[in-house]
């Protein structure tokens, strides 16, 4: 199944209204908060974030340092739409500079880490995930 793709740790609270129907789950509005005061880290592996090419996205979240996360999340047949807002802080800098031309950062060609981020405020949208595929085996997610 290859190398994971997202790494971290996160304690979860809040409401799912779920129910079975046909085998399958068909989930409510719900909505899980982290646990006030108690941070984390996230890591995702380069590349595995479809961000729309904002490589400074997808750079802060190879490693980032959170406050807070907030999801939501529902079904709509078949298909689940999770919404993910998080609050942090890339956990170190950045290899990244800024392109005035392009008006965005774009890759340090050397690699060298000089943008600091100091607070990033994340709303990572998932839609129309396959709830068979995800149910059967498509994603692997550990509980502990």
């Amino acid at each position: 199944m290859g190398e994971p793709t997202a790494q971290g740790d996160a304690e979860l609270n809040g409401f799912i209204t779920l129910t079975v129907k046909e085998g399958l789950p068909i989930f409510q509005t719900g909505h899980l908060y982290s646990t006030p005061g108690v941070g984390g880290n996230l890591r995702l592996k380069r590349g595995s974030l479809a961000s729309g090419g904002m490589v400074l996205v997808e750079e802060a979240m190879s490693d980032f340092n959170y406050d807070w996360v907030r999801v939501t999340l529902e079904s709509s047949g078949e298909k689940l739409n999770l919404t993910a807002f998080i609050n942090g802080a890339p956990a170190r800098k950045l290899p990244l500079v800024y392109d005035p031309g392009k008006r965005e950062f774009v890759r340090e060609p050397q690699g060298k880490r000089s943008v600091d981020l100091k607070g990033l405020l994340l709303e990572l949208r998932f839609r129309e995930i396959d709830l068979k595929a995800l149910l059967s085996g498509g994603s692997r997610v550990q509980w502990r």
